[in-house]
């Protein structure tokens, strides 16, 4: 049988018929063969109504479940962020004091343009964030001065602002309001 090799792979054989092997073994009061995997009832295959209900019921327990776990992740990280901002920003700061022995006045438009501008390199992430910073000199005598990150009117931090306070290089982190911001800090004094 060296045809076209459909014999060796199971193509060319004939499936018997189950109904009529059944209908062999009523007629003699035999009590019908176990299924076999050459001969099994065909029934549809799939899921039933139950267990795709069951299955969707499964997911939107994890979804309620995860939603608010991985909102508050993405919150956190973003607030990570504004505080690694205000660093750079105070480090540029520092840096140029160093280099000019005198902290930059407060700008007349305070955003987050204008900050950028006070320093030349190290300012706040160029990709959008979620804060729009501030710069305020307190006292340049004292070398005291503040770097916020107000939070955007329409984004997560919508009241809330951190702030870092320098005072000669020391620097203290604090936010507006602990229960706005939803993460751990401070409250400013």
């Amino acid at each position: 049988m060296a045809g076209n090799g459909c014999e060796a792979v199971g193509v060319a054989r004939r499936v018997p018929d189950c109904a009529a092997e059944d209908v062999i073994h009523l007629l003699r009061d035999l009590p019908p063969p176990m299924p076999t995997a050459r001969c099994t009832p065909r029934t549809l295959a799939g899921f039933s109504f139950i267990e795709l209900m069951v299955a969707l019921a499964i997911v939107g327990i994890l979804a309620v479940v995860a939603v608010p776990s991985y909102s508050k992740y993405i919150r956190k990280g973003e607030a990570d962020t504004a505080w690694g901002d205000l660093q750079s920003l105070s480090l540029a700061l520092e840096g140029r004091f160093r280099r000019t022995l005198s902290y930059p006045e407060t700008p007349s438009t305070n955003n987050t343009a204008a900050v950028k501008d006070l320093v030349a390199s190290g300012g706040p992430a160029s990709k959008p964030v979620a804060f729009g910073f501030q710069y305020e000199l307190v006292d340049g005598a004292a070398g005291k001065y503040r770097v916020k990150g107000a939070g955007e009117t329409n984004g997560n931090f919508k009241n809330c602002t951190l702030i870092l306070e320098v005072i000669r290089g020391s620097a203290t982190r604090y936010c507006n309001d602990p229960d706005a911001c939803q993460i751990s800090c401070e409250r400013a004094p």
